[in-house]
């Protein structure tokens, strides 16, 4: 039997997928590319402890976390539901065919351009009947990474649904942060991803985007909310965005606001359009967070050089797959990359101290041994590919007095290599 401890001297490792429609696909490409570096044949579950997840973002953290696909299985689900879900988009159907009409007369009528009943039975097709506070999150569990979709009602009130109890209210909770957990997988995904003209809300619930289209900030106030027991720090947190498109001299594209009288028209737009944004979301967070903490957050959100794809454009979601691809190879800082890296390998393990502190009287210093452990599960090949990996790696301890208490700070540096912190102070 595999047992995945969580102990209490690691910090939290979070992850977090934007809302992007079809551009949820991004993702995906880019985390199985930030694997193919870490060649220990892991899942998500071993290098995360949250994820959150935004509109289509919910349904790669459902595919990773609550059915464990590898990255390549669930590419392959994703573009199948996007293609049944977004079928012959009226964007890109011919004017006078009766799809096109079709599509405009739902939308005037229901205020939706897509049936909500065929987001339901693809998604069906894939969790079936599973309930979303499940023992997916339980310590004793394989997979016990605890997944939460972003959501919100029309007054943009904030709601998450959870597939864990929490820890301070129960799976109920308060309504700002929380959401009956007792529900399908389905049913969650749905109102998480009922983007406004797209899908009908259901009970005055819709996508979380109107709050959070980057939830990297909602992640940071659930990681308080789940320390409050454990008093557990944030090891990393790693943003992924589902891209930006721009022109040839990496400038956005211009949109009709500019054209439109009066002039206060533009203004108002450019501003609602920022306020979704989730770059300018993630941007304002970073404004927020001290030089120290920012060196444990990484975004990675790729720039398409070209037109922009309409989000229900299910046909494109094999061009945007390529043009992520071409990113990853042109585009793609490596030392992003190798920071992100460093950061899943080096928290995977923690210090824990194995002696009681004796005192050194001609010394005049205490000694303490220190063992460094592994969070990862006991597997054989997976053990011995990170001992090839870490052949010349050093870790580094120290222990800080501060009268009668102590803070022991521990880094791993690979071979050529910068240093990273396993785990955060204790």
């Amino acid at each position: 039997m595999r047992v995945r401890f969580r102990p209490l001297q690691c910090g939290f490792r979070i992850v977090t997928i934007d809302g992007g429609g079809v551009h949820g696909i991004s993702p995906l490409v880019m985390w199985k590319y930030i694997l193919l570096g870490l060649p220990f044949g892991l899942r998500l579950s071993d290098y995360v402890d949250l994820k959150v997840a935004t509109s289509s973002g919910s349904i790669v953290g459902a595919g990773l976390v609550i059915q464990e696909m590898e990255p390549d299985e669930c590419i392959d689900m994703f573009t199948n539901t996007a293609g049944k879900v977004f079928q012959d988009n009226a964007a890109c159907t011919f004017l006078f065919s009766v799809t096109f009409y079709r599509k405009i007369l739902r939308q005037w009528l229901y205020g939706a351009k897509y049936s909500r009943d065929c987001l339901l039975s693809a998604l069906q097709g894939i969790f079936g009947c599973e309930q979303l506070l499940k023992a997916a999150a339980d310590p004793k569990s394989v997979n016990n990474v605890r997944v939460a979709f972003t959501m919100t009602d029309f007054r943009t009130k904030l709601y998450l649904l959870r597939n864990y109890d929490d820890v301070t209210v129960g799976a109920h909770g308060d309504a700002i942060y929380n959401d009956d957990g007792n529900r399908k997988v389905v049913d969650a995904l749905v109102d998480a991803c009922a983007a406004p003209t797209l899908f009908k809300p259901n009970n005055n619930r819709q996508d979380g985007a109107f709050a959070a289209n980057n939830p990297s900030g909602v992640a940071l106030a659930e990681l308080n909310r789940l320390s409050l027991s454990s008093r557990r720090m944030l090891d990393f947190s790693i943003s992924f965005g589902t891209g930006r498109f721009v022109r040839e001299d990496l400038q956005p594209y211009p949109s009709c606001f500019p054209w439109l009288c009066p002039q206060w028209i533009p203004r108002l737009g450019r501003s609602v359009l920022e306020s979704f944004s989730a770059s300018r979301n993630y941007q304002r967070l970073q404004e927020q967070l001290t030089v120290q903490e920012r060196s444990k957050h990484h975004r990675l959100d790729p720039l398409f050089v070209g037109r922009p794809i309409p989000l229900d454009a299910g046909k494109a979601v094999k061009e945007i797959k390529r043009l992520t691809e071409e990113f990853i190879k042109h585009g793609l800082d490596d030392q992003v990359v190798q920071d992100v890296r460093l950061a899943l390998v080096a928290t995977g393990f923690y210090a824990v101290a194995r002696s009681s502190p004796t005192f050194d009287g001609l010394k005049g210093v205490y000694s303490l041994n220190i063992a460094i452990v592994s969070r990862w599960n006991d597997d054989a090949e997976a053990s011995f590919k990170l001992r090839n990996y870490l052949r010349y790696a050093r870790f580094f301890v120290q222990v800080t007095a501060r009268t009668l208490d102590a803070i022991m700070d521990a880094q791993l540096q690979p071979s050529n290599s910068k240093s990273h912190n396993i785990n955060s102070e204790t």
